[in-house]
This record gives structure tokens, sequence and C-alpha cells, in this order.
């Protein structure tokens, strides 16, 4: 009898044993850790959201560029997908959990119960047997001293085995009492994510038919936007011209400097291996910003067939007046003003450019040495063109911001 008791109860521990490693096989910090990456996901995309949703309204209120407000509809509908598609997981996972505690909890109850049951057994047996002269006569019953200690120790074990059991029933108990807390708080969270992932795929259905019903608008206007299209390659070429004089003459005057003063030239150099160092960790020119056309050539967002300029840089969208800064160290070369570009700032960094266009108001002089995230000018109309040059080959922002 004794020994089944202990194998029961170890079998039990056992059992239990295992149901818990499972939970515990990832390190607590590692699962939070994971946590906080996808709540940051989440949170970045909301933002993003939140600042496209602020350039949209911008944009219908001045009634501005309605290919930029077609393209930050367009951005607001892949982030969003991008948004549902995160909280997709991450309810998913939820939803696994809650599996997983739900079992849990269901087999420490079946494992609680068991051992209730066990210790009834027991105690019903010591009630049975509650006379102490039972005891005794059976203590007394042994046929040597060796027998009746071991008749003692059987009768101390047992007594053991109950109170032992006693306290596994009511720490198992807090146990089970604990899981049920965090399977319901578990259960909330879960119904949460639920509820926000329904809420954001019901607004992705709505962007989704906002950009529709926008691009089937512009694409009844074919007659101005082939205008503007017209138009906005005339101002595209001027500025790459423009640029591509400023780079030659500068590059040149540069050359002239430095073979005439070696110490020009290795500070020219110096910086020019600083900022090279820098690829892919500069920072954007704008706090907060929408990129609405990448680097390169790209279709008409509404006009089949037919593509837009060459982009020889990248254009961010952001509010009107925004602060532009310095990506690097450098010194500002040129402030001109080109027509569809508004004002633009030209500043060298040793043998790189970076080129600032669509500023409204300059703060910056020819000459002037800036350091980076120094302030060169405001936006004038929401959109900020910027270039980027090693020498006279244009590179993709891209590849250089962080």
């Amino acid at each position: 009898m004794r020994l089944g008791c202990r194998n029961i109860v170890l079998i039990l521990l056992l059992a239990l044993a295992a149901l818990l490693l499972p939970s515990l096989s990832m390190p607590l910090q590692a699962q939070q850790s994971q946590i906080d990456i996808k709540r940051n996901q989440i949170k970045e995309l909301e933002q993003e959201i939140a600042l496209i949703n602020s350039q949209i309204a911008s944009s219908t209120r001045q009634r501005k560029n309605t290919l930029n407000t077609l393209a930050l509809i367009r951005k607001k509908v892949a982030a969003r997908k991008r948004l549902i598609s995160r909280l997709d997981s991450d309810l998913a996972n939820q939803r696994r959990e809650l599996q997983s505690h739900q079992e849990s909890l269901a087999r420490l109850e079946r494992t609680l119960d068991t051992l209730k049951a066990n210790y009834k057994h027991l105690i019903l047996t010591a009630y049975k047997n509650r006379d102490t002269r039972k005891w005794f006569l059976y203590l007394f019953a042994s046929e040597s001293i060796e027998q009746g200690y071991r008749r003692w120790v059987y009768l101390k074990e047992y007594c053991n085995s109950i109170n032992a059991q006693g306290e596994k029933i009511l720490q198992l108990q807090q146990e089970t009492q604990i899981a049920r807390k965090r399977t319901q708080l578990l259960l909330s969270a879960t119904q949460e994510k639920q509820r926000a992932y329904t809420k954001e795929l019901t607004q992705y259905q709505k962007d989704e038919k906002e950009s529709a019903a926008l691009d089937a608008k512009l694409a009844k206007e074919q007659k101005r936007l082939k205008a503007d299209l017209a138009k906005k390659r005339r101002e595209a070429s001027n500025l790459n011209k423009e640029v591509e004089r400023m780079l030659a003459a500068l590059i040149k005057q540069s050359n002239s400097a430095n073979n005439k003063n070696t110490a020009l030239k290795e500070q020219e150099i110096k910086l020019s291996n600083e900022f090279g160092a820098n690829r892919g960790k500069l920072p954007w020119p704008l706090d907060r910003y929408v990129v609405v056309e990448e680097f390169g050539q790209h279709p008409h967002p509404v006009l089949k067939n037919v593509k837009l300029p060459f982009n020889n840089g990248i254009n961010l969208s952001a509010a009107n007046r925004s602060p532009v800064k310095a990506v690097f160290n450098g010194t500002v070369k040129q402030i001109i003003i080109i027509p569809g570009y508004s004002h633009c700032v030209l500043v060298q960094h040793g043998t790189y450019f970076t080129f600032y266009c669509k500023l409204g108001r300059v703060s910056v002089k020819v000459g002037e040495k800036i350091s980076t995230g120094a302030v060169i000018g405001t936006l004038e109309e929401e959109i900020l063109h910027f270039e980027l040059w090693q020498g006279t080959t244009k590179q993709n922002p891209r590849n250089w911001l962080r």
C-alpha cells in the first residue's frame, strides 16, 4: 500500500513537471523581447497611417496635386495591409497561446482532482483506523524488533505522506487559481486583438474604395494629366541639366583648389571617407515624412503605358513649412531657384553632394559650413525633392539613409 501511494504521487508530480516544462522552454526575457518587437512594429505602422492621413487631409484642404493625394492614399492602403497582416499574425499567435493555456489549465485541474481523490482515500483509511490501540497492537504484534521498527517507519511515512500530499494540494490549488486568472486575462487580450483586427480590416476596405474612386476620377482627366506630365518632364529636364552643370563646375573647382593646397585636399578626402562610411546610416532630411516617389523611373499612377520622368532622387511628403535638415556635415555651395522646384540648396561633403529642392524659405548661405541636422530651410508645397550624388554619379538615397 505504501509503495502504491508513493508511486501515484511521484507519477502525478512528474506529469505536472512535464506539463510546465513547455511553457518554460523559452526564457521569459526572450518572450518579452519578441512581444516588444511586434508591438513596436504595429505601433510604427499605426503612426505611419496617422501621418499619411494628416498629409491627405492637408492636400485635400489646399487642393494641391491630386496625383500626390492618390500616391498618399495608395501608401496608406499598403501600410494598412501590412498592419492587418501583423495583427492577423499576432492574433493567430494569441489564439494559440490561449489554447495552450486553456489546455494546461484543464490538465492542472485534472491533476488536482486526482490528488484530491488520492488524498481522500488516505484520509478515509486513516479515519477507519483512527483507534490508536490498533496501531499499538500492530506494532506490538511484531515478531521481532526489526519487524517492529519497519512497521513504525511505515506508520511514520504514512502520516508524512498524508501531510505532504495535503500541502501539495494546497500548492496546486494556488497554481490553478493563478492559471485561471492568466487564462482569463489572455482571453480578454485575445478578444481585444480580435476587435482591433476587425476594425482595421473594415478601414482597409474603405481605403481601397477611396483609392479606386480617386483613380477613376483622375482617369477621366486624361487631357489635364498629360499636360501636367509634359510640364513635369520639362521641369525635370531643366533640373537635371542644372544639377549636372553645377556638379561639373564644382568638381573642376575643387580639383583645381586641391592641386594647389595639400591640406585642403586631405580635408576633402577625410570628409569623403566619413560620408562614405555612413552609407545606410544617414538621417532622413525630414523628421516626419511619407515617401511618395522612389528613385528611378516608374509608371504613371493613372495613365496607361506611360512613364514618369526618371527621378534622380526621392520625393518625400510632409507637412507644409516642415524643417528640412542636412544629412551630414558639409558646405553650402549653391542656392538657386528652378521652375517647378522652387528654392534648391546644394551641399558638398567632400566628393559627395546632397541636393534639397522645393524649399519655401532657405536658412543657410552660400559658403556656410553646416553640421548634420542643421536646418537648411522649410518646405513650401509639402513635397521635398532630395538627391544624393557621388561626384557626377547619382545615387539612390534609399541606400544611404537609415
